[in-house]
């Protein structure tokens, strides 16, 4: 196969254009770093704000659903021996002592 051929091939592929593209931006970055500096900046802030946003949701989800089950365990627990059914437990006091 005669390297003109290859060539061809090669020039006709999408991955050479998008490699021809990655060089063209990198050398558009260096010439005008603030133009994609701010656009950047821009975009890595709302990517964070959104990352913090969905950590918010996943966080007060799984707190809800731990909640949940933990009212289901308390609420299904038999009482202690020696309580009356349907009585708060009493917490014992503590009391400051003075040195």
């Amino acid at each position: 196969m005669p390297i003109t051929t290859q060539f061809k091939k090669i020039t006709k592929s999408k991955a050479f254009y998008a490699i021809a593209g990655a060089g063209n931006y990198v050398m558009d970055l260096a010439r005008n770093p603030r133009r994609y500096r701010s656009a950047a900046t821009t975009r890595i802030t709302e990517f964070y704000d959104d990352l913090a946003n969905r950590g918010r949701n996943v966080v007060g989800k799984v707190s809800r659903e731990a909640a949940r089950e933990f009212d289901d365990v308390s609420r299904s627990a038999a009482p202690l021996a020696g309580e009356a059914p349907g009585k708060e437990p009493t917490r014992a006091r503590r009391t400051a002592s003075k040195v």
